[in-house]
């Protein structure tokens, strides 16, 4: 029996578990009828892709500080004690000013006993964090550092999502403070090494985890915060480098952030995703 008499005696049905007088090979005519192209595909908008790339720089932007810090007390010697006084001052003041919206007094005490057993341990551990890579040359310590900032980048949390109930980007804090232990065992003194070492955590630890908070309670301010962070990299590095290293951090900031938004979105022009009958059948299970 040809194809013809079986349509006539019987519909074909997209169903493996009915037998159904049709060879194996039969393909029906409305098969490709039920063709969709890019069904799932999500339309995006320049600024809202600058938006999500901000987030990027923004984790760049703080692992540059961390070690624009490092440089500054390890080449030119600035005062160690100054910079996490600083560091410490304001992190207190957005720390204040922040859980005045909550109520819970034994949430906030349990955190300030957390964070003060925490610079408690590495006050002690300093001396043995310096001695850490004695061995170890200076050249294997830089590539370590780079190293680790690479796959801290790569493996961060971006939370691009704010609705998240939790966000705790453990690897990347792993990471990050591996490299500020790397990099604090090349300092001269123990304090410096407390001070670098307690900065680091400041920053690569807590700022994420606040800025994550102010993303989701006001757009605007994470905007301002990334402001400020940017304006401090920026001095650094006038300070710091020279002028072919500001250039540079200027170009890599220009391309995550304008350059690279418009590139996702060109590409989204060639992307082709087919849906159709061969998917498979998501079951619709009703309560």
């Amino acid at each position: 029996m040809n194809q013809i008499g079986l349509r006539k005696r019987s519909n074909w049905k997209k169903l493996l578990y009915q037998n159904q007088p049709f060879p194996d090979n039969y393909v029906d005519e409305s098969f490709l009828s039920q063709l969709k192209r890019n069904e799932t595909v999500r339309p995006y908008k320049y600024w809202e892709l600058v938006n999500d790339f901000s987030l990027i720089l923004f984790h760049l932007t703080n692992l540059t500080l961390v070690i624009l810090i490092f440089v500054s007390i390890y080449r030119f010697d600035w005062d160690s004690t100054y910079i996490v006084t600083s560091s410490s001052t304001i992190s207190l003041i957005g720390y204040v000013l922040w859980e005045l919206r909550l109520n819970s007094t034994n949430s906030k005490v349990l955190k300030i006993k957390s964070f003060t057993l925490v610079i408690f341990m590495f006050l002690l551990l300093s001396p043995v964090l310096k001695s850490l890579t004695r061995s170890t040359s200076s050249d294997s310590i830089w590539s370590i550092s780079v190293i680790l900032s690479i796959f801290n980048l790569m493996f961060h949390d971006y939370a691009i999502n704010v609705h998240t109930p939790f966000y705790k980007p453990i690897l990347s804090t792993n990471l990050s403070l591996s490299n500020a232990l790397v990099l604090a065992s090349r300092l001269n003194s123990t304090w410096q090494v407390f001070c670098f070492i307690l900065f680091a955590i400041q920053s690569n630890t807590l700022l994420p985890l606040f800025d994550f908070s102010l993303r989701r309670y006001s757009p605007k301010l994470h905007y301002l915060l990334f402001t400020c962070l940017t304006l401090v990299v920026e001095y650094l590095m006038v300070h710091l480098t020279n002028l072919n290293a500001f250039l540079l951090w200027s170009s890599i900031q220009i391309f995550i952030l304008l350059i690279l938004p418009g590139y996702f979105l060109f590409l989204q022009r060639y992307k082709n995703e087919l849906s159709g009958p061969w998917d498979i059948a998501k079951p619709i299970i009703r309560s």
